[in-house]
């Protein structure tokens, strides 16, 4: 996934424009951020497969609402079925 390109006859390596496109990336969490390679690479695996936390309180929020949505969802139609029982 994150492994360097692989090499032609002449001994050149070749790179998918997906892994040159993270340079600035890991760039960035190498020398603005200060984490290690490992911490670095951990990270960018962490973005690419969208697990990363929240990092606002806004990001919380919507989080939240989405189970909260299908929880009302649920009381709605145990409310619907309850009162078709119910006549």
């Amino acid at each position: 996934m994150l492994g360097v390109g692989p090499r032609d006859r002449s001994n050149k390596r070749y790179y998918k424009i997906e892994l040159v496109d993270r340079i600035p990336t890991v760039r960035r969490y190498l020398r603005n951020e200060g984490l290690s390679p490992e911490m670095a690479r951990a990270k960018l695996i962490q973005v690419m497969h969208g697990n990363t936390p929240p990092t606002s309180r806004r990001e919380v929020i919507n989080l939240l609402d989405k189970p909260m949505e299908e929880v009302r969802a649920t009381i709605a139609l145990l409310d619907r079925v309850r009162k078709s029982d119910d006549a």
